[in-house]
């Protein structure tokens, strides 16, 4: 790249802008964080990123003057029309929620949201929170390099809460052995997701050894978790919130197959390693299709009669919820 070029991109990265639309497009992040657009990436960047966050600012407003019930809807679309219209001057407009730094742009965005309803026959649009305002990618663009923001994130989460490091990688590492030979396609995110999973399915002692898996789901719903989107978080909540325990609280949601092979391998990598010593892992087969196949070297099992018991309250458990395992050598 000649200097010339150089400085051309430095104002404007046409490979920088198409870049990140692709990871948009791929990804549908709902953060972004740029931490520095120069030389390489410019400004390009925040126009494939831009979000004027107007749909969220329409729906505050529409539901804090009783406009409409929550959302944005055409009725409240046109109330608003009219109390504006009455104001008569953008500086006389009076609203709850109305910050005055959109004021000045607030009729241009309902003239855009209300042609927008009309045209495609909406009837209630409830916007998420999040727009995409700042920088560089950081976590997708580390998804594609060697580094993840979300393993970094996971890294000093098991440093922050304290968690025994040898005893979440012993259950990650069976976790995730276990849920990619149960499917024929697993999800790769998921797959990522149940070894992170297993790191941090102890977060919650650093509360209470009662309950832990609650106390755990809690935090890692709730938390700051650079990299990890809210679909993200909600899906690593679930899993820890199911790792041991009732299959109830979780039984809506293993009506599907991925999910349920998430959290049977998951429950399966605590079960084998519920000692929290290092052992040699006995040969384990977990086949999910039609039904649940499973099976576990006997000799394994009679040298580990606890881990038999329990193997077998885990089995009780999911065919109360119809959902039987059938033997099959491992």
């Amino acid at each position: 790249m000649g200097w010339a070029e150089l400085a051309a991109r430095t104002l404007w990265s046409l490979p920088a802008y198409r870049r990140l639309r692709r990871l948009l497009d791929e990804h549908g992040p709902e953060a972004a964080h740029f931490h520095n657009t120069f030389p390489l990436i410019s400004p390009a960047a925040y126009y494939a990123c831009r979000s004027s966050g107007t749909a969220v600012a329409l729906a505050d407003i529409l539901q804090q003057n009783a406009f409409s019930d929550g959302g944005i809807t055409p009725h409240g679309l046109a109330r608003l029309r009219r109390r504006m219209l009455d104001a008569g001057h953008v500086s006389r407009l009076k609203l709850n929620a109305l910050k005055g730094e959109r004021a000045p742009v607030l009729a241009g965005g309902l003239s855009i949201m209300a042609a927008a309803v009309a045209e495609l026959r909406i009837e209630r649009i409830d916007p998420v929170g999040g727009a995409l305002r700042l920088g560089v990618l950081y976590d997708l663009l580390g998804r594609t390099t060697d580094e993840d923001a979300r393993a970094v994130t996971a890294e000093r989460f098991i440093v922050r809460y304290g968690i025994d490091r040898a005893q979440a990688l012993r259950v990650s590492g069976l976790a995730a052995m276990l849920f990619r030979r149960a499917l024929p396609a697993p999800d790769p995110v998921l797959a990522k997701l149940v070894e992170w999973a297993g790191l941090l399915h102890e977060i919650g002692m650093s509360i209470s050894h009662a309950s832990f898996h609650k106390h755990g789901a809690y935090i890692l719903q709730n938390a700051d978790m650079p990299g990890f989107s809210a679909g993200e978080q909600s899906r690593l909540a679930l899993l820890v919130f199911g790792c041991r325990g009732g299959l109830a609280k979780v039984a809506s949601a293993i009506g599907d197959k991925q999910v349920l092979a998430a959290l049977l391998a998951l429950r399966l990598a605590v079960l084998v390693h519920h000692a929290r010593s290092t052992l040699a892992v006995p040969r384990i087969k977990l086949e999910i299709a039609r039904s649940i196949r499973f099976g576990i070297a006997q000799r394994w099992l009679a040298a580990h009669p606890l881990t038999d018991y329990l193997l077998a309250k885990e089995r009780a458990q999911w065919a109360a919820l119809g959902h039987p395992w059938r033997a099959t050598s491992p």
